[in-house]
């Protein structure tokens, strides 16, 4: 014994609800789905482009250091004056 159908196949206004009703679920699905894409791809670009500026101003401000910067008499850095004496090592041996 067969279990009976649902919806009778000789009723043409249940099939066409149905088709209906199927073509309306699947159109909201498809663009639910492309909303949530969207979505996905708008978080994505934000996110490159935070970390695109991000590597700029670091490497910005690496390239803006002043101890990258050609030393024109730039008194912060450490300068150790004075006299020398060459010594040659032949002398000091007995």
């Amino acid at each position: 014994m067969q279990p009976k159908p649902v919806f009778s196949k000789a009723n043409p206004i249940a099939s066409a609800l149905v088709v209906v009703v199927g073509a309306i679920m699947i159109s909201i699905i498809l663009v639910l789905g492309f909303v949530a894409f969207l979505v996905m791809a708008a978080l994505f670009a934000v996110a490159g482009a935070v970390l695109g500026i991000r590597l700029w101003w670091a490497k910005h401000r690496l390239e803006r250091a002043p101890e990258n910067r050609p030393n024109k008499r730039n008194r912060s850095v450490d300068i150790i004056e004075g006299d020398f004496q060459i010594v040659n090592k032949d002398e000091d041996r007995p």
